[in-house]
């Protein structure tokens, strides 16, 4: 899995260093339905991970 890992300070620079779209996925360790929604992620980034730059951003 390619997924970026951004921070509030790499996120703009994460943005232009690709020509790829990007999905960003905000998320936090707290939250019922991030946990929920992780498996159906981690599907979409093996499956469009040569067309989409996939990033998380921890927003805790």
């Amino acid at each position: 899995m390619t997924e970026m890992k951004m921070t509030d300070q790499t996120f703009h620079e994460a943005m232009q260093q690709t020509e790829k779209p990007v999905l960003v996925e905000f998320w936090a360790p707290w939250c019922v339905y991030c946990r929920r929604i992780a498996p159906a992620m981690e599907k979409v980034v093996a499956q469009y991970e040569d067309k989409v730059q996939i990033g998380q951003v921890n927003i805790d």
